[in-house]
């Protein structure tokens, strides 16, 4: 992730889908606790809510399913 943050931060447009698929294979689940970070407000939310589905969510944080995609 810390990529993703790199790239924005340094004005350069970053490939939030293949950044995420490299460092999240293998996974079933992404938890969100930071809606703030700079990850999160570098399109990475927004990749997220679009592709996968919600498993979980509260006060304060959202774990996505990357079992399947939407």
């Amino acid at each position: 992730m810390n990529e993703l943050v790199h790239r924005a931060l340094s004005g350069h447009d970053a490939d939030v889908a293949a950044t995420f698929a490299a460092v999240s294979q293998g996974k079933q689940f992404f938890l969100v606790t930071l809606m703030d970070d700079p990850t999160m407000t570098s399109g990475l939310m927004d990749y997220l809510m679009q592709t996968y589905p919600i498993y979980d969510q509260g006060s304060g944080y959202i774990i996505f399913d990357l079992r399947t995609k939407k």
